[in-house]
């Protein structure tokens, strides 16, 4: 939740460093990604998560530390790319969990 925090405290800024850096394609790729992260999100607060499962915890451990560097991305935004990338790492890393359920 920190990262769509992040990003949607950053929104404005984020938007036109994408536009800046890639056009209307970087824009509308950031968006695609931030409508995917925010539905991860919402699929992992809705479901039940399935703590017992071994690989849970590595899972839980890799999404909090690649949220860490959304959200450093996010604030730095030094490159547009960078952080589209570590939009679609955090994606990853919550499916992952969402798909132990």
């Amino acid at each position: 939740m920190d990262a769509i925090t992040s990003f949607d405290n950053n929104r404005v800024a984020l938007y036109a460093a994408a536009y800046a850096q890639g056009g209307d394609d970087a824009v509308n790729t950031l968006a695609a990604k931030y409508a995917a992260l925010s539905t991860q999100y919402q699929q992992l607060l809705a479901s039940e998560l399935a703590v017992n499962d071994p690989a849970y915890q590595n899972l839980s451990d890799r999404a909090g530390q690649e949220t860490a560097a959304l959200k450093n991305s996010i604030t730095t935004m030094n490159d547009i790319n960078q952080t589209i990338s570590a939009l679609s790492t955090v994606i990853t890393a919550v499916a992952g969990i969402v798909a132990l359920v």
